[in-house]
């Protein structure tokens, strides 16, 4: 089980920098992020935040409208605090921005943002771009013909044009 912290001014100040910034969707729907700090508690060996099994160093969520009309923000990211402590200036503003690309506004006719029942902005999660899971095995005993394999070749490509080398 973790324990959860507000997230500090640094982390706050990231995610309304790159709001402002970079984000304009959210900016324009006047969005509410929270960040809240999860450690691993004491004698556990499991991480503070997991995603579908793996350990996780951030996620987000959308808050529901009932903690919304309770005083909660819009959506919440949670981050490893430990992991936190470990990164570079431009690694946190990474990992949020990752957090914050993953809330989409919802929005209906001629472009106008839907909002809820309380004039909030209604949102959703939205999806990676790649998502990947595979297993060694199969793509070493069946090759090309492996759905793994097949999952790893899009990303393997885009990869290659990302790096100096490619």
């Amino acid at each position: 089980m973790a324990t959860y912290r507000p997230g500090n001014p640094e982390s706050m100040q990231i995610i309304n920098r790159l709001i402002k910034n970079k984000f304009s969707d959210l900016r324009e729907a006047n969005v509410e992020v929270g960040c809240l700090f999860a450690y691993a508690s004491e004698n556990s060996t499991a991480p503070p935040l997991s995603m579908n099994g793996w350990p996780a160093v951030a996620k987000v969520r959308v808050c529901s409208q009932k903690d919304r009309v309770a005083g909660m923000p819009d959506a919440q990211i949670m981050v490893d605090g430990e992991q936190w402590k470990n990164l570079r200036d431009r690694q946190k503003e990474a990992l949020m921005a990752h957090e914050l690309e993953h809330l989409e506004v919802q929005r209906g006719e001629g472009g106008t943002i839907k909002e809820d029942d309380c004039g909030r902005p209604k949102l959703k999660l939205k999806l990676h771009d790649f998502q990947i899971g595979v297993f060694k095995k199969n793509i070493e005993e069946y090759g090309e013909d492996s759905l793994d394999h097949a999952q790893l070749s899009p990303v393997a490509e885009y990869i290659q044009k990302l790096l100096p080398w490619g």
